[in-house]
């Protein structure tokens, strides 16, 4: 039941709201701007996931890149972290040099593997971004620099090797199905068949393939480390005089 005192009490908590409400503004310090924006696009802000307008927005301005767009001609590149690069007469091989003084926002001194992995990690993890690199033909099944040199010192010994055969191991971690994973192993082999075969025209009766799948792991798939080891690509060299094979570079054979 309403009574005239209640009525009196809420009109009294109603005329004191627009004061409890009246806006409060900082004052803007002077050569700032405020600028106010919508943030809830924003999926992530791991440069290698976001790709919404607003984290592209923040992490352009947050990452250095190796090259840079000309904030006086937006038509033509210049450099960043790039002092300078070369394009290879085919256009299909780019060479970057890095700045001397190259660093990250730490203070910790950049190096080319460091830039390397950025590109590795997008192409492996394969989200929305990673589009733009795998459209040129990188993807996981790709050589990594590391196993190229180790390809390459294998091929130098076969000049000197007297009937030889290319024996390829391809091995993957524990996740995923067998199917798959046999597939995987399968892939990563015949990158390295590419390899042999475009670099240093290896014939294909040359070189035996096992896919192993999960089914012969190096390592435990119990740690991330272990799964690493796990997904590679065992290369040896075989032949008709010797009862064993050797590996295809000092400290073990190349992995993807």
């Amino acid at each position: 039941m309403l009574t005239r005192r209640m009525l009196m009490a809420a009109g009294a908590a109603t005329a004191a709201i627009p004061t409890l409400s009246r806006e409060a503004r900082a004052k803007t310090p002077a050569n700032t701007l405020v600028m106010g924006k919508a943030i809830d696009d924003i999926v992530a802000m791991d440069p290698q996931q976001a790709y919404e307008f607003t984290s592209i927005e923040v992490g352009v301005n947050i990452y250095r890149k190796i090259v840079s767009p000309d904030l006086d001609n937006l038509s033509k590149i210049g450099p960043d972290l790039a002092e300078a690069w070369e394009v290879s007469s085919d256009g299909k091989t780019f060479t970057f040099h890095l700045t001397k003084d190259a660093r990250f926002a730490s203070g910790k001194p950049m190096t080319s593997a460091d830039a390397e992995f950025s590109l590795h990690r997008a192409v492996i993890l394969n989200l929305t971004p990673g589009f733009i690199i795998t459209q040129f033909g990188f993807n996981k099944d790709n050589l990594t620099s590391k196993a190229q040199q180790a390809l390459d010192q294998l091929a130098a010994s076969i000049s000197s090797t007297k009937g030889y055969i290319i024996a390829l191991e391809g091995g993957t971690d524990s996740v995923g199905s067998a199917d798959y994973n046999y597939d995987l192993s399968q892939r990563r082999a015949n990158s390295v068949i590419q390899y042999l075969a475009t670099k240093y025209n290896v014939p294909a009766h040359k070189i035996y393939v096992i896919g192993l799948g999960k089914d012969k792991p190096v390592e435990s798939n119990k740690t991330s480390s272990g799964r690493a080891d796990n997904r590679r690509v065992d290369v040896r060299l075989m032949t008709n005089t010797m009862a064993g094979g050797s590996p295809a570079a000092a400290g073990g054979a190349p992995s993807m």
